[in-house]
């Protein structure tokens, strides 16, 4: 394991807020810091004001309670790591960018892209639930868009769409990553490596190869071939994922073995400072010692 690998931050934290994590916000922090984090972003399932998904995310009600709390985490803590405030959030599309302007003028610090259902007018679909060759397209179409937007630190999970039947990675399963990573590539836009199925023992069979069901091996490979930037995110849902709860050396070993490019941790923290100045937060991000 190289330095440039090691795991030793992260921008994918959920909180109770979203009825399926657990645990108090303090208590991620101290888990992270007793792991030995230098960075701790927190990006819960984000909270609509035109739709109600109790188990999915929090209410609309709660991101006064979110902010506040995660804001004076970051003051109580300053000398010991670095906290951000942040959302996972799915793309909307065009006719919701006031929603993302909004959250950021109330003081967030970042969006990651977590696509998991396509929305329309009041109500949403998992994709897993769509006809698959349908739900791929409008899958890859969407996160594209997302991207282009200008709206997101990076995208977590892009090969989600690969978990939802267990189908070869060919055909329509790879023309959606091509067109994923080439986005990335082009925008500069970092792809998570994702932690959650590790730890559910998710496991799929790719060709010869057996895995997590994502991060799906044939994906990264392609990914690493393209050149696309990557980074790893734990997706926390409970305190001790920031620690014992999460094989942080599987995931090391992985990005290594795919000779994935991992960006650092300083270049996450500046696109988050270039995301705040373009859509006007009256926050900072945190200072370096």
């Amino acid at each position: 394991m190289s330095d440039t690998t090691k795991i030793d931050y992260n921008f994918h934290t959920h909180t109770a807020r979203c009825g399926h994590a657990y645990g108090k916000d303090s208590e991620y922090v101290e888990q992270a810091i007793a792991h030995g984090f230098s960075d701790l972003g927190f990006s819960d399932h984000a909270m609509f004001p035109f739709l109600r998904q109790p188990g999915m995310r929090g209410d609309y009600s709660e991101v006064p309670d979110y902010i506040n709390s995660v804001r004076l985490l970051q003051e109580k803590f300053a000398s010991k790591i670095k906290i951000f405030l942040g959302f996972e959030t799915e793309w909307l599309d065009e006719s919701h960018r006031s929603y993302y302007e909004e959250m950021y003028r109330m003081g967030i610090d970042y969006f990651i892209l977590g696509h998991h259902m396509l929305f329309s007018k009041d109500k949403a679909e998992f994709f897993a639930f769509l006809p698959i060759e349908e739900a791929v397209e409008t899958y890859a179409k969407q996160v594209v868009e997302a991207i282009e937007s200008g709206y997101f630190l990076y995208v977590a999970h892009p090969d989600f769409y690969m978990s939802w039947h267990r189908l070869p990675f060919s055909g329509k399963m790879e023309e959606a990553a091509r067109k994923i990573i080439a986005a990335s590539i082009e925008h500069d836009i970092p792809l998570e490596v994702n932690m959650v199925p590790s730890r559910r023992h998710q496991y799929v069979d790719y060709g010869k190869e057996r895995g997590f069901a994502y991060p799906c091996p044939p994906f990264w490979e392609l990914a690493s071939k393209m050149g696309a930037k990557c980074t790893v995110g734990v997706d926390a849902h409970m305190p001790s994922d920031l620690s014992t709860g999460s094989d942080f050396s599987y995931f090391e070993h992985f990005v290594e073995s795919k000779g994935l490019k991992v960006v650092r941790k300083e270049e996450l923290e500046e696109r988050i400072a270039k995301l705040k100045k373009a859509h006007g937060s009256p926050f900072h991000t945190p200072a370096r010692d």
